[in-house]
């Protein structure tokens, strides 16, 4: 699958695709599980979702207005959206580095409302002081 990925972002890069910001000049870099329904079928990893279907989990990540997919990983239905996040964000910050110089705005939805995913943007910052910042958006989660 990484080969699969590299192949893409290298494609992107080799015919300069269009990468448009918000009309904040952010580009937004969307990461988020979508349930798929796999109901009534016998496939490895079908399992319960949040949605109440059968099915996978898998975590997308989409840059720009155009969608362009950085990373789409398979995951079990019954998977947590927070398990493994962070190592994914490290993943897709520095692919959408590798196609744009412009600033990120990460948005993430309330299942990924955790101090791991912060720290996974100021890391990426320490490691990078010289690009522009990632900004971040993430959906409160008022649990306790």
């Amino acid at each position: 699958m990484a080969s699969i990925i590299e192949a893409s972002i290298a494609f992107l890069q080799r015919i300069a695709a269009p990468i448009t910001s918000l009309a904040n000049s952010l580009v937004a870099l969307d990461a988020n599980v979508i349930p798929l329904n796999n109901a009534k079928t016998k496939k490895e990893g079908v399992s319960r979702t949040d949605k109440g279907d059968d099915g996978f989990a898998p975590m997308a990540a989409y840059l720009g207005h155009e969608g362009y997919c950085l990373e789409c990983e398979l995951r079990a239905g019954s998977q947590h959206c927070q398990k493994d996040p962070p190592a994914l964000l490290e993943r897709v910050l520095a692919r959408a580095r590798r196609l744009t110089a412009l600033p990120l705005l990460l948005r993430l939805n309330s299942g990924n409302d955790a101090l791991d995913n912060i720290a996974t943007v100021i890391a990426h910052h320490e490691m990078h002081p010289e690009a522009v910042p990632v900004h971040y958006l993430i959906k409160w989660n008022p649990r306790q």
